[in-house]
């Protein structure tokens, strides 16, 4: 999973992009990538890490211009695998940043090698890059209307610049969010709207799905994916339950409402044992927490503490401390958002236990995660290392160590949106064959 930024027509660029992408930090720390341009020529600067890290100001301070676009990413990769990837086609500079996925990338690449392409990267970007030069259409936006609308299948959203435009585009089905501000006179991308927020802009809405935006000297440009078929609405049912910031909108919604909802009805499925306090696993399930604590009418309290300082790699029980005078000799119900592989809880259940908690009740406010195989951008392990897809709910119980298990149902979780029909539940149902 990703996080994407740009901005077009500020002075101030490139301290708009820092502070934009800084919002965007919960959606990958593992490495952070610019370019920047003056209007005549693109400078790409990439690196791993956080973003205060690799956009220093000792290492930014000879770049200037008044666009720019960026991508925080999770995941460990390789120095050419960071975002934007970059080449030169034409004489035009072009510059892309990408979340998401193909359904048929591997078609796509094996169709291009056949051509005599040769690929940097294993990325989706570079894909399109590629693509975009072979249609030989010297307008940009009209050969991303061709690309996306008769070669790519999948669900992603994208920012690319070149050295004087900046496009922004969403797939048809909506499924990566990505949505657009103004800031004064310049105009702002971003993958959440938090960050738009985070930097004073305004306007802020989402870009409609399927909607291609150029901004250029000339002012907005709409164009639109135009595919043989409607894609149907099929938002990533993730983006609410963990991706998003809780101040964010999704899908006409914001986060916080939906992950309260979600805690009300978990508590409402679930049978509730006597417990002394609601603790949520920090910082997803905060509202989870909150939502079950009101429905329960159980306090909640704040027993386990995220250490925001550590770095990529560190060991998982430097990431979280607990608090002891909250959970020694206490009945808990732990409160977490979601359950991929379960090694996180396990160690922190141990934690707990070791703290002297009582009894440890494990409440996740969403179904297990039983498929891996999302070709979205969703990043989860291999199908053998998803735990519900090999154990039962009481196996699971037993591997990290809680008294009680339970999960929120697929039926209680679509109850929690507005539009149940509009969202992806693919790694939840096992079926991928639901996603357009």
């Amino acid at each position: 999973m990703s996080g994407l930024f740009g901005i077009y027509g500020h002075p101030d660029a490139k301290g708009l992009i820092g502070r934009g992408m800084f919002a965007l930090q919960h959606r990958g720390d593992d490495s952070a990538g610019i370019a920047i341009s003056n209007g005549k020529k693109l400078i790409v600067h990439k690196g791993f890490g956080p973003v205060k890290l690799v956009l220093s100001k000792e290492k930014t301070k000879t770049f200037h211009g008044n666009m720019a676009l960026g991508q925080v990413q999770d995941g460990f990769c390789g120095i050419e695998e960071i975002e934007p990837v970059y080449v030169s086609h034409l004489g035009q500079e072009i510059a892309i940043v990408f979340n998401g996925g193909f359904k048929n990338a591997d078609v796509l690449r094996k169709s291009l090698w056949k051509k005599g392409t040769i690929f940097r990267t294993n990325s989706e970007a570079e894909i399109i890059l590629h693509l975009l030069a072979q249609t030989r259409e010297k307008d940009l936006s009209k050969a991303l209307v061709k690309v996306l609308s008769r070669q790519v299948e999948g669900g992603y959203s994208l920012i690319l610049m070149t050295q004087d435009k900046m496009i922004a585009v969403r797939d048809q089905a909506g499924i990566r969010p990505l949505c657009s501000g103004r800031l004064n006179e310049s105009y702002v991308f971003a993958s959440e709207t938090s960050a738009l927020k985070t930097i004073g802009a305004t306007r802020i809405k989402k870009i409609i799905p399927g909607q291609i935006i150029t901004v250029s000297q000339k002012g907005q440009e709409n164009y639109a994916i135009n595919s043989n078929h409607k894609a149907k609405l099929s938002h990533c049912i993730f983006e609410l339950i963990y991706y998003s910031l809780p101040s964010s909108i999704f899908a006409n919604e914001e986060v916080s409402v939906f992950q309260r909802r979600a805690g009300i009805k978990l508590a409402q499925e679930s049978f509730i044992p006597p417990a002394d306090l609601i603790m949520s696993t920090p910082d997803s399930a905060n509202f989870n927490a909150l939502g079950f604590s009101k429905q329960a009418g159980i306090p909640i309290d704040i027993g386990l503490i995220r250490n925001h300082a550590t770095q990529p790699g560190e060991m998982l029980k430097d990431k979280f401390s607990i608090t002891e005078s909250v959970v020694r000799g206490k009945r808990i119900i732990l409160v977490d958002d979601s359950f991929v592989q379960g090694f996180t809880m396990r160690t922190i259940i141990a934690m707990l236990r070791k703290a002297g908690a009582k009894e440890i009740h494990l409440r996740i406010a969403s179904p297990p995660v039983i498929k891996s195989s999302c070709y979205c951008g969703v990043q989860f392990p291999s199908q053998k290392k998803l735990i519900a897809s090999t154990k039962t709910a009481e196996e699971i119980r037993e591997f990290i160590g809680a008294d009680t298990l339970k999960f929120l149902s697929i039926g209680g979780l679509l109850s929690c949106v507005k539009c149940p029909n509009d969202f992806c539940i693919a790694c939840f149902a096992g079926d991928h064959s639901i996603i357009p």
